[in-house]
């Protein structure tokens, strides 16, 4: 028979260790639980051997995938000192701001690496929408994730 699991007495459907790396010169480091109960995911952390509830996200609102970028949000927005907040990087050879957190995250956020229409390395068949995105942000030094789009198809790749 299952253990059913259980965290101060309410089932548990699913938990995610999440590595949190320093964040800030004084920030926290260390594992964030997300745990995933019948109608919520549940963000604690560890800190003096205590856990502390984050954040408690309704789960018909949220995916868990939107629960760990709202943790990191979190995160980002209490626990860091404000001068190491952000960071500057070469970038498609021009130095460009960033949220130190955030580098390298843009995947994660932007519908279109899930979309079957979209092919990065063949500007022909590429989708449209999102090779005028990647030309401006060339243009512009930005970095644009695409939260919504009406043409989006899930790639089941």
């Amino acid at each position: 028979m299952e253990e059913i699991k259980t965290y101060n007495n309410k089932h548990i459907l699913n938990e995610h260790e999440v590595e949190i790396p320093k964040l800030g010169e004084s920030g926290w480091k260390g594992t964030a639980r997300i745990i995933q109960e019948e109608n919520y995911y549940k963000v604690d952390i560890k800190k003096n051997k205590r856990s502390l509830t984050l954040l408690k996200l309704h789960r018909s609102i949220f995916t868990l995938k939107e629960a760990k970028h709202l943790m990191y949000k979190f995160l980002l927005d209490y626990a860091v000192d404000k001068e190491s907040k952000f960071m500057q990087y070469l970038h498609h050879g021009k130095e460009v701001w960033v949220i130190s957190e955030m580098k390298g995250n843009h995947q994660c956020h932007c519908l279109c690496w899930s979309c079957e229409k979209f092919n990065p390395n063949n500007v022909e068949e590429n989708c449209p929408i999102a090779q005028i995105n990647f030309e401006m942000d060339i243009e512009n030094n930005i970095t644009t994730p695409v939260w919504e789009c009406a043409e989006f198809i899930e790639n089941k790749k």
